[in-house]
């Protein structure tokens, strides 16, 4: 979803959240953004699985679970979510005011714009219980899904459940094991950082525009004045 042709139709699918009649033009934003794939994975895509099976009868969903809410809590908590455990209003505000115009790409605040109206809460907020977050969410999908198209599966398992589900023969190289702790936290900052720089180069660069036609004004005026003169 980051491609940069997609990122438009993205931050317009997440505004037209609040848009009354939004859904038709979401509809044919999403199908623009996944008429080339058989799947999806994960955010943002995960969000809109219903409309998904709605349009492709035969889809079969793969709801991946943790070892117990518990950990899930802790692993959002050190990652995306980090701003559900800081108590402190004016330290939470102000990081996550630094994050969404340094650090975050723009589409993405709309997507957790996203997360909030889809759950009808905002897992960033402290009084958020993310346990119950993530076991709303998983009752919700199984309760949702048929069972003969539903997957409850924990990577702890490997290849041979997903493989058995999707019905394709079992790789020979083992599981892929990624995003591990602080491996992904590393990632993140270091994509993080990267946008921060970028940011304020941009900003460096307008404010060295803006002086330059300022000065190149000033310049032009008293060149008049003396050649009137």
């Amino acid at each position: 979803y980051a491609k940069e042709e997609k990122t438009f139709l993205w931050k317009s699918i997440a505004k037209l959240n609040f848009v009354k009649d939004g859904e038709k033009t979401q509809n044919k934003h999403l199908k623009a953004i996944f008429n080339e794939y058989k799947a999806t994975v994960d955010f943002p895509g995960y969000m809109y699985y219903q409309r998904f099976m709605e349009w492709n009868p035969s889809a079969k969903v793969n709801l991946t679970i943790r070892d117990s809410p518990e950990q899930y809590q802790q692993s959002v908590q050190n990652t995306f979510f980090w701003p559900n455990k800081e108590k402190s209003w004016l330290k939470r505000n102000f990081w996550q005011l630094v994050e969404n115009y340094l650090l975050t790409p723009y589409h993405l605040y709309w997507m957790i714009e996203c997360i909030k109206y889809l759950h009808g809460k905002d897992p960033m907020h402290p009084d958020t219980d993310l346990k119950q977050f993530y076991t709303e969410w998983v009752e919700s999908v199984i309760d949702y899904v048929p069972s003969e198209k539903l997957l409850v599966f924990n990577v702890k398992e490997g290849w041979e459940p997903l493989c058995k589900f999707l019905g394709v023969e079992v790789p020979d190289h083992p599981f892929p094991r990624m995003n591990i702790g602080a491996e992904h936290r590393q990632s993140v900052a270091n994509r993080q950082f990267r946008n921060c720089v970028r940011r304020i180069c941009k900003g460096c660069a307008l404010v060295l525009m803006c002086s330059a036609a300022v000065f190149y004004k000033d310049f032009l005026w008293n060149l008049t004045q003396e050649n009137l003169f």
